[in-house]
């Protein structure tokens, strides 16, 4: 493979910003012009020359958008050329140097809309359509010549050293096949600002490098409209998933549905009965399509989530521009108008849960680093947390691998006290016991254990016993911003906790003859150690040996379960992954 220092400085390297477009009248033209005017700024030194083409699909638009696209391309008609500037140009008026870049438009011949995974597939293919096929032709000779694919959505804007920011970065990658392999994205900002703050901060600020991987069934955790990737990889992959076209007719379109259906499930029960093909191993591109819950009109939806874990499932790794660089995209949120509010939340978790269930626990033939890890999930895991979340993470997943959850785990002694989750569907009942349980360490466990026992039966307080806190944390002295956020000590709420006072007197009833909160909670405990014990003490100890799901929100619990996390022992992308 071709190290960073054998990249020719003389070659071309070809991008393609690629543009889907529906009903963008508002945002195009600013869209457009973001990146037809990106730079090569003076503190960036790419060898290679660049050459950029914008390529925009407009996807049965309904409104004016394509007429805006055409006026576009005569305002750009002198940027269709072949010459290239050399890079060593000195630096413009407007602080770099000028990367050329041609306008390419098309649009759907039916004028019907098709989705955003076919319009960026056909975005993609324009340079080819429009016979500026030199960077295909070129790459597929020339090992070492590079041609890359930059996405953005219609109503972004592309900050004017993106292209340039993250190219550098791809050339600065150690070989050609980690090139080929990486997703790269970069920082964002928000217009308006404040719009989804939780997940730009997460995005932003608290997933260091290695995090952007060990937290990938949590979200997205690099933001579509920041990829950039190999033209090579993109076809590795067979682009993105398109719905069917549509039928003329309802009962055409009933019936398209239900082969798509029919199709995906024939494709899931081949794949469980051999289990080296959710490997990739056999050669077959692995798609993210759910075998009960999508249907045609679906597969228009969550293309970047089905993108995103094919990339992973063939043994793809995640990367974001330095930190220190800031962002390079203005991510707009548009109230109702964009097609991930229209994506309902049952689908993304379906869709996340079968990616986990396929990446995870199918990929028994996978190579991990070591030996002894191959089957570590084969035999059972727990999911921590018998709320909602982990709930809704177990009734989502296929019932043969649904019989591998051993138990969930908790903190809260009402969850622990009611002993079980029963499902009557299942015809299962699945214990409910305290984190403790799962620490590898014998004396650990018993420290967690007695801990347990011995907390404040008055202290029921969130922040204490590592139960979510939905509120914006307060800023820190640099505006809550930190990019070495894995210490989780910078992250934490800092909502001071006030420990209530214990009375001396002993809990009693009340005036209204009920009883008190401190006897009731004094109940519970009781109830859950009692109904813990009865599971017997062969069960509790094998706990300690089980990977886990952690179905519990990060960085919501002011450090308390991420500390609890850290306790049990596990190695995180390897027996322990976070899921909500």
């Amino acid at each position: 493979m071709a190290s960073r220092d054998e990249v020719p400085q003389e070659c071309v390297v070809w991008v393609d910003v690629i543009v889907p477009v529906h009903n963008a009248s508002g945002t195009i033209v600013e869209t457009i012009e973001s990146a037809m005017h990106q730079i090569i700024p003076p503190d960036v030194a790419i060898g290679p020359r660049l050459d950029v083409c914008v390529c925009c699909y407009d996807d049965g638009s309904t409104d004016n958008s394509w007429s805006l696209l055409k006026q576009l391309t005569q305002t750009y008609h002198h940027s269709d050329s072949s010459h290239l500037p050399d890079k060593r140009e000195e630096a413009s008026s407007v602080g770099g140097v000028k990367i050329p870049t041609r306008l390419l438009i098309h649009k759907s011949e039916s004028g019907i809309s098709r989705g955003a995974g076919y319009a960026r597939n056909q975005a993609a293919s324009l340079r080819q359509r429009f016979g500026l096929d030199d960077a295909t032709t070129a790459t597929n000779n020339k090992p070492n010549q590079y041609y890359c694919l930059c996405l953005l959505d219609s109503d972004d804007v592309m900050h004017k050293t993106r292209i340039a920011h993250q190219v550098g970065t791809m050339l600065a990658l150690p070989s050609d096949d980690a090139r080929h392999l990486t997703l790269l994205g970069c920082q964002f900002d928000r217009d308006p600002p404040d719009s989804t703050w939780h997940y730009a901060h997460w995005a932003n600020h608290l997933l260091t490098p290695d995090r952007l991987s060990l937290e990938q069934f949590r979200e997205i955790t690099l933001l579509q409209p920041t990829w950039m990737l190999s033209r090579s990889r993109f076809d590795q992959l067979g682009g993105y998933i398109e719905a069917p076209a549509p039928k003329p007719t309802t009962l055409d379109a009933a019936a398209t549905a239900a082969t798509a259906n029919e199709s995906a499930l024939e494709e899931e029960e081949e794949d469980m009965k051999h289990k080296d093909s959710s490997s990739g191993n056999d050669g077959r591109i692995y798609k993210l399509i759910h075998p009960v819950h999508d249907t045609a009109q679906t597969l228009r939806l969550a293309e970047d989530l089905r993108f995103f874990y094919a990339h992973l499932h063939a043994h793809g790794r995640l990367q974001r521009v330095a930190s220190s660089v800031g962002p390079l995209v203005t991510y707009r949120h548009r109230a109702g108008m964009s097609q991930s509010s229209s994506t309902s939340r049952k689908l993304l978790l379906q869709l996340r849960v079968k990616a986990f269930e396929d990446n995870i626990l199918l990929q028994q033939q996978q190579q991990q680093p070591h030996e002894h890890n191959h089957n570590r999930w084969k035999h059972g895991f727990v999911v921590w947390g018998a709320g909602r979340d982990g709930k809704d993470f177990v009734k989502s997943m296929r019932p043969q691998l649904r019989d591998r959850v051993v138990c969930f785990v908790d903190v809260d002694d009402k969850k622990i006290a009611a002993g079980h989750y029963w499902n009557p569907n299942w015809g299962k009942k699945i214990p409910i016991v305290h984190f403790s349980w799962l620490a590898s360490n014998p004396i650990q466990q018993e420290e967690l254990h007695n801990s347990w026992m011995n907390e404040s039966q008055s202290n029921t307080s969130d922040c204490v016993h590592g139960r979510i806190n939905k509120k914006r944390p307060c800023p820190t002295n640099n505006g809550g911003d930190n990019d070495n956020a894995n210490d989780t000590s910078r992250v934490k709420d800092t909502t001071i906790c006030k420990v209530p006072e214990v009375s001396s007197t002993p809990p009693t009833e009340n005036s209204r003859g009920s009883p008190s909160p401190l006897l009731l909670l004094s109940k519970q405990k009781t109830t859950a150690i009692v109904r813990t014990k009865s599971l017997g003490r062969d069960f509790l100890n094998s706990l300690g040996s089980m990977p886990v799901v952690v179905c519990v929100a990060m960085y919501r619990t002011n450090g308390v379960l991420e500390s609890n996390v850290k306790s049990i022992g596990r190695t995180e992308g390897l027996d322990l992954w976070h899921f909500s």
